[in-house]
């Protein structure tokens, strides 16, 4: 059986020419997420880069949604975020049948992109903020359920499907549930990449420092 995160992934892929690579997968969880943060620096953009290619660490919803601040490389960077040759773009995003996007930004390879995500209880939505060097470039905020699993995924649409996809790291990653889940570590599963220990001293916030992702070539 898929882990909870890839089969997410695989659901929305069924209706389009998008594939899926290495991964890093928790879930799903018996709570719920209430925030959740990691910082993902990409090295290069593929070279040649072709349409498209995302990274990106997002959190499926038990609403059938998926929040997905996603760093991109496409063909044509000045026409998705203003970005050139080498850039990535990047931008806070969630997909629950239609995709809504906040601003898109170009950011250069080796720079690390911070990712929160947070449940506001007040409403009943997550926000998202996607920052750089201390600075909020794109943010977002819907109601599209509660998220009860996190992962990471490489995804490519169309032409990126014949390339390869670069190495990338996750640091600093942290998941904060609303109660405690002590088998929610038993719910990790990985594939192709290399990570540090999950950890949790109060299984209510768990941390892993690194997840490594390879190349990978489709």
């Amino acid at each position: 059986m898929l882990p909870y995160f890839a089969l997410v992934a695989s659901f929305f892929a069924l209706s389009s020419a998008q594939q899926f690579g290495p991964y890093y997968s928790l879930g799903a969880t018996s709570s719920y997420i209430v925030e959740a943060t990691t910082t993902l620096t990409p090295s290069k953009v593929p070279s040649p880069a072709a349409d498209r290619l995302a990274l990106w660490p997002g959190m499926g919803t038990n609403g059938g949604g998926l929040y997905q601040s996603i760093v991109l490389a496409i063909a044509s960077p000045e026409s998705e975020c203003g970005g050139t040759t080498g850039q990535w773009c990047a931008f806070a995003s969630v997909y629950n049948g239609t995709q809504q996007s906040g601003d898109s930004v170009p950011v250069d390879a080796n720079t690390p992109v911070t990712i929160n995500y947070k449940y506001n209880e007040s409403n009943e939505s997550y926000t998202q903020k996607v920052t750089v060097n201390g600075k909020l470039i794109s943010t977002i905020t819907t109601s599209d359920g509660k998220a009860i699993g996190w992962g990471t995924a490489v995804e490519c649409q169309d032409d990126a499907c014949n390339g390869t996809s670069t190495t990338h790291t996750y640091t600093n990653t942290t998941i904060v549930l609303a109660a405690a889940d002590s088998s929610f570590g038993g719910t990790l599963s990985v594939n192709l990449v290399t990570a540090s220990e999950l950890t949790s001293d109060d299984n209510i916030t768990w941390a892993v420092e690194s997840i490594s992702v390879p190349e990978y070539s489709w």
